[in-house]
């Protein structure tokens, strides 16, 4: 008797567990940006957008160096730029997160 009250016990964590996994996942809030002008200047990247939703940053893709980042920004018009990569810069990409 004991063993089956403990497997109910277990099969009803797992079910709780589960809803709220879902739950977390079917909340998530999609980004909406639009960056229609991203170039390389100067041995940085950047990017001209308006951020209607979540963060964008603009990335340049270094040379025989660790790449650089712009600071994350959210809604709003934004001109971004990265540092300078020392050895040269391959090309320059946009990163979005909620």
């Amino acid at each position: 008797m004991s063993k089956r009250i403990a497997g109910l016990f277990v099969a009803s964590v797992f079910t709780v567990a589960g809803t709220v996994l879902v739950g977390t996942e079917a909340q998530a809030v999609p980004f909406d940006y639009n960056c229609p002008r991203v170039y390389v200047e100067g041995g940085r990247g950047e990017a001209d957008c308006n951020v209607y939703s979540g963060q964008v940053r603009v990335r340049a893709d270094c040379v025989n160096a660790p790449d650089t980042y712009s600071p994350w920004k959210g809604a709003g018009n934004w001109h971004l730029w990265t540092g300078t990569c020392p050895w040269g810069i391959r090309g320059a990409s946009i990163e979005a997160r909620n």
